[in-house]
């Protein structure tokens, strides 16, 4: 699967005209939850939804199974019906579950209030949440999209809820797109500079492919721990927080993707003119050996 260079819908909400012509659409959601195993890490993949109404970033979800597998990590495919059932415990299953990139209104679509709930309970009681992108953007308080501030009481989902952003894992709230970086509606990503801090002082960084993702911005007294900044404006491009006894990690940019080698899968449109001068996948295996084991 290639990038296209269309105009691609915002990752924030649906509007109620689209939600009307939605309801015309799309069948309504299946209710049949997977017979899952457990592993170190669910994946959430939305693929079985109706094309063209799916979330996840499928090139970003394939390298992330590469990903995982090569720093070590098992892992299991969860889809919306799995997070809508009440048939089992993630608390048992899982220690991390990851919301890969992609467009985060269709996680809002298909992820009911119940299936919410399932998530802040699974990181409340101490299990882990990563989200890259899109994943980030879903577990905010709030998002800004192009200069629009997108809440909890947006729009209906799939289940006839009035829902949004209402996951609020992270206290505050995700901004995006960066066209400084990279243009949304022309070329819609490119490479972009991440500097790792460390008591103040940059220890090192991170050339990684920026796709729309957000910057961060913690509410005030929210205890929120920046772990790297766009060295394009200074702004939190990596960050983590406790909630409850779990923890959460936000990432702005897409660090599964490897520009520079076909082990992660996938082959992008310009790859030839990307290079992350090296590999993100050691930077990913240090920050889930801190914040999601």
């Amino acid at each position: 699967m290639r990038i296209s260079h269309l105009r691609k819908p915002h990752p924030g909400f649906l509007t109620t005209s689209l939600f009307c012509l939605i309801g015309v659409l799309i069948l309504v959601p299946g209710k049949n939850a997977s017979a899952l195993t457990g592993a170190d890490v669910a994946l959430y993949d939305d693929s079985i939804a109706p094309s063209g109404y799916r979330g996840a970033w499928q090139d970003g979800v394939t390298a992330l199974k590469y990903m995982l597998t090569y720093l070590g990590y098992s892992y299991e495919v969860i889809t919306y019906n799995d997070l809508n059932s009440s048939a089992q415990n993630f608390s048992t299953l899982y220690k991390t579950i990851l919301f890969p990139g992609g467009y985060a209104q269709w996680y809002n679509y298909w992820i009911n209030k119940f299936g919410k709930t399932r998530i802040r309970n699974f990181v409340y009681q101490g299990g882990n949440y990563v989200g890259i992108c899109a994943g980030a953007y879903f577990a905010s308080d709030k998002i800004v999209w192009e200069g629009v501030t997108y809440d909890d009481n947006v729009d209906y989902n799939a289940y006839g809820e009035l829902t949004g952003y209402d996951l609020d894992l992270f206290a505050g709230t995700g901004t995006g797109p960066m066209n400084g970086i990279a243009d949304w509606d022309t070329v819609g990503y490119e490479m972009t500079t991440l500097n790792f801090n460390n008591s103040g002082t940059i220890s090192f960084s991170e050339d990684i492919l920026y796709y729309g993702g957000p910057y961060f911005t913690p509410d005030s007294g929210a205890v929120v721990r920046t772990v790297a900044t766009y060295s394009y404006n200074g702004a939190s491009a990596i960050v983590s927080s406790p909630y409850g006894s779990g923890k959460v990690l936000l990432i702005g940019p897409h660090p599964e993707i490897e520009e520079d080698s076909a082990r992660d899968g996938v082959t992008i449109s310009r790859e030839d003119s990307l290079d992350d001068n090296g590999s993100d996948w050691t930077m990913m295996w240090y920050l889930l050996r801190a914040f999601a084991n």
